[in-house]
């Protein structure tokens, strides 16, 4: 039993509805992803008051499937830690992280950063911890779960090496 046109009409304009409703409810929340990260991608800027380097030993279990071996080895770890004050005055202390990854893409190690920080050395970050990946025409938003999202009341927080930018060079 065909359609009568009454009804093509009704189901033209109800299938119409849904994809413009679908359209705008897509380009809103693209929206508010893009002003999210442009409010996230604000820079801290702050001068450097003190850092702190620290290795420790912890315990490195090896594991054969589910169980550990009684014979537990330790590994070294390093913690790298900076003092900042920044413009508004504000002090924080801000845990550095290596960067994710392996060497051959870019990987980058906190004892680099270490090597060029001084103290009173001028330093950059973004505020947030969402990083924008540009695909065609559209941008995709990813959350990074390692770092912190430093708010005006953040007085601690973690980033990646890779996120931290040195402006005054010696």
């Amino acid at each position: 039993m065909p359609l009568k046109l009454k009804n093509k009409i009704i189901l033209g304009a109800v299938a119409l509805a849904v994809g413009v409703g679908g359209y705008f409810g897509i380009t809103s929340r693209n929206e508010y992803l893009r002003t999210e990260f442009e409010k996230r991608s604000q820079p801290i800027v702050g001068t450097v008051l003190a850092e702190s380097y620290q290795n420790t030993l912890i315990p490195n279990p090896e594991f054969n499937g589910f169980v550990s071996y009684s014979n537990e080895t330790v590994k070294l770890e390093s913690k790298y830690t900076l003092k900042i004050k920044t413009k508004d005055g504000r002090i924080l202390g801000v845990s550095i992280n290596d960067s994710r990854g392996t060497r051959s893409d870019g990987a980058v190690k906190k004892e680099s950063l270490d090597a060029l920080i001084d103290v009173g050395l001028r330093i950059s970050f973004p505020s947030g911890n969402w990083k924008s990946d540009s695909w065609i025409g559209d941008h995709r938003v990813v959350r990074n779960p390692t770092e912190t999202n430093f708010t005006p009341d953040t007085q601690m927080g973690t980033k990646r090496v890779d996120r931290i930018t040195i402006l005054n060079k010696k």
